[in-house]
């Protein structure tokens, strides 16, 4: 069977492979042929039976994932696209609960677990003043960053935007392959419209353009993956991304309020050469305009250093396997956890606040070092509010703490009013929207922008009235609440 894609105004066939669970050979028991692990998802590496051909196998837990349109957007989008730098799609079917998303088989991982290897091994090499690009030569660089500019210039040509460009979505294979991954978050934007934009709120904070953030700004357009670009670029010389080692919350309050990352910020005793620097600068521009676009991208001068596929084969010599460095980072993990002490959890977020010259600042709403606080059961949310059941009663004030409430609409579209007391000392805004995604009261998508409005609301606003990113209709009403939610403070 057959399907029909092009590229480049050229019409090109794609086979479509077998779609039944014994088509395909592995063992979804075994952690040989376990590559990756997600909250709603799992990758296996896997065979085609009757060709023994190797492939990946994606199967997403259908009944825990809480957006199915993301799931149908990868398949519709992987479907159509057909092009070296971007993973191919070969089959799609549903085996009970699950979808399985049969395609491309990466050997050599994502670039995120080849960074993950030397951060774990020889961290002290993205440190090293005269390895200017940490384990990497200067043509490996060129290489990994030429290929995902080809492969976005062919996304935006078709009118789309990734959204989510960063290390872990760049996988390698040991032929010399570079491929973009992951399309869960994918956009079309409107190709018959003139300077379309998005205005959906997705993405990873560290790698997420700063209009995308803003909710003052009237959308984004392909620029945001220029941004996404540059971070990465940034990423592979020094291990991880600018304020990698932050909160969420936090990291979209620098990125909105401070000036664009730059290479002296998070390597400064680097000397990195002028096309490089030129390169990370063109793209790290906090106004989208001034940002280059992914053609113009293509004809940077550092992009010009890249040696080809020879170059990925190196550097995919000088790691482990793919199943060696999985088992290594699976190995770190446990260590980590048999460290942490559960149930007790340290309070170790915080809020927004302003400060005397009127900017935000985040500070901690108890002291990250003070070892005798924790969270226990009577001071949890749902204990407090009656496992957060919603009602139309007023609460009563308590001393010294704040009477919310969230009216959102449900599944069913009946508008509704979440009640609840924020205790100053005990919670955070962090937490009780996590338990708000917990109890199935808000999308998990409606996460961020909850917490951020949440946060208005607590450093004095009387209410904030905000768009959710969840929903995907065109029939908005701010008025009535439909495709926004509102949070505000319960006046006695």
């Amino acid at each position: 069977m057959e399907s029909k894609t092009s590229e480049g105004g050229t019409t090109i066939a794609k086979k479509i492979w077998p779609n039944r669970p014994q088509d395909y050979i592995f063992d979804q028991t075994s952690q040989d042929d376990l590559i990756g692990r997600g909250s709603t998802a799992t990758v296996y590496v896997a065979r085609r039976r009757d060709k023994n051909t190797p492939c990946a196998i994606k199967i997403i837990d259908l009944e825990h994932h809480t957006n199915d349109d993301d799931s149908k957007k990868e398949i519709d989008f992987m479907s159509s696209c057909n092009h070296k730098n971007i993973v191919d799609y070969y089959s799609t079917f549903v085996v009970g609960r699950n979808l399985w998303l049969v395609m491309t088989y990466c050997d050599g991982g994502s670039l995120l677990d080849v960074l993950k290897h030397f951060n774990l091994k020889n961290p002290n090499v993205f440190k090293n003043e005269k390895a200017v690009y940490g384990p990497f030569e200067e043509s490996q660089v060129a290489t990994v960053l030429k290929d995902v500019a080809l492969g976005l210039e062919y996304l935006h040509k078709l009118g789309h935007i990734h959204r989510d460009i960063k290390s872990g979505n760049i996988l390698l294979s040991t032929n010399g392959d570079v491929k973009i991954a992951d399309f869960g978050v994918s956009a079309k934007l409107n190709e018959h419209a003139r300077n379309a934009v998005r205005t959906t709120f997705v993405g990873t904070p560290c790698w997420m353009a700063p209009e995308v953030m803003d909710t003052e700004v009237h959308g984004y357009d392909a620029k945001a993956d220029i941004w996404s670009f540059g971070i990465t670029a940034i990423e592979m010389c020094n291990g991880h991304a600018p304020y990698h080692h932050m909160k969420p919350m936090k990291v979209i309050l620098m990125t909105l309020q401070n000036p664009p990352p730059t290479l002296n910020d998070v390597c400064d005793n680097k000397k990195f050469p002028k096309d490089f620097k030129t390169l990370v600068e063109r793209c790290l521009q906090k106004n989208s305009r001034d940002r280059v676009s992914s053609t113009a991208l293509l004809k940077e001068a550092f992009l010009k250093k890249s040696k080809g596929p020879i170059d990925i084969k190196n550097m995919l010599i000088k790691v482990p396997n793919l199943n060696a460095r999985i088992n290594e980072i699976e190995q770190e993990k446990s260590k980590r956890n048999a460290k942490r002490k559960e149930p007790v959890k340290k309070v170790t977020s915080g809020s927004f606040k302003k400060g005397e010259d009127g900017k935000l600042e985040f500070q901690w709403d108890i002291p990250e070092a003070d070892d005798d606080v924790t969270l226990n059961a009577e001071s949890t949310l749902a204990s407090r509010i009656d496992k957060l059941s919603v009602t139309s009663e007023k609460t009563a004030p308590v001393e010294k703490n704040i009477d919310l409430v969230l009216r959102i609409r449900s599944i069913e579209n009946e508008l509704r009013d979440i009640r609840f007391v924020f205790q100053h000392g005990i919670d955070t805004a962090d937490a009780i929207v996590t338990e708000l995604v917990q109890n199935n009261l808000i999308n998990g998508s409606d996460q961020l922008c909850t917490t951020i409005n949440m946060k208005k609301v607590l450093q004095g606003e009387t209410s904030a009235i905000f768009k959710l990113p969840s929903y995907t209709s065109n029939d908005h009403s701010k008025t009535d609440l439909v495709g926004y939610a509102m949070f505000s403070r319960v006046t006695t």
